[in-house]
């Protein structure tokens, strides 16, 4: 039967203009940020159990607004991650990440505690300088993964814009997580590993079933050789010598 959900990814995804700009990806010819955004969310997406968790998106620019809700299918997840201009779903003016993120945190209030993972993905453009959001106790676990490049800037909307590194882990501290530089690599192994809703870490469960089947193996063996052992070597060698003294003391039936 299948098992039922208990867990949930939290995707805050940026959608301000700036993520439009081409400057993303490991390969020479470059991607949008939104899109390389999409392709390392599918990243994460590809390493949870779809059976066992829900994905709720939302996107934040100027607001944040709900895309995606408590949903199961990866592929609805996909094609809301191909890279759309959502900004035009908000007025304009400045991205508010703090704000939006603290709005995106209200979905998962009621959640049950320590049951989410909250995934943030931005170039950090235009990062406003608010009061840390405050956590629901569902979230358990943090990652900010920033896109763009950290080094050479694009111009959007009169200004220059680059990831800004510092402000995203400024970020990621103050929402006691975890700061990944994403804009040519996927989140690490071990990053992700830690996570409670990733697959990957059935491979200790894989590791106990090893030793358990090892340990059973040589159970079995012990008792099916004890009885030929005790039978070899198992009394003691002051008790065989006096029953062999009693055998030699014993007279003869021919004697007798």
């Amino acid at each position: 039967p299948p098992r039922a959900a208990s867990k949930h990814l939290l995707v805050a995804l940026d959608v301000s203009p700036s993520m439009q700009l081409v400057d993303s990806g490991p390969e020479v010819e470059k991607v949008s940020r939104a899109t390389w955004a999409g392709a390392l969310v599918q990243g994460v997406l590809d390493r949870i159990d779809a059976s066992t968790t829900r994905i709720s998106l939302v996107a934040f620019y100027t607001d944040a607004l709900p895309v995606l809700t408590e949903t199961f299918d990866k592929e609805v997840v996909r094609n809301a991650l191909d890279g759309l201009p959502m900004s035009t779903a908000f007025e304009s003016g400045t991205t508010k990440i703090s704000e939006g993120v603290t709005k995106a945190l209200e979905v998962a209030t009621p959640w049950m505690p320590g049951t989410a993972t909250l995934l943030v993905v931005s170039d950090g453009d235009e990062l406003t300088a608010t009061s840390p959001p405050r956590l629901p106790a569902s979230i358990a676990d943090t990652i900010v993964i920033g896109v763009g490049d950290p080094q050479r800037t694009s111009q959007v909307g009169g200004h220059a814009s680059r990831q800004d590194t510092v402000s995203l882990k400024q970020l990621a501290a103050r929402l006691g997580g975890t700061f990944h530089e994403g804009n040519r690599k996927h989140p690490s192994s071990d990053l992700l590993d830690g996570l409670t809703m990733i697959e990957p870490r059935l491979g200790d469960a894989a590791g106990l079933r090893e030793l358990a089947i090892f340990l059973a193996v040589t159970g079995t063996g012990v008792l099916a050789f004890i009885g030929p052992a005790l039978a070899i070597a198992g009394r003691p060698r002051s008790w065989s010598r006096g029953w062999r003294s009693a055998e030699d003391a014993r007279p003869s039936r021919e004697g007798v």
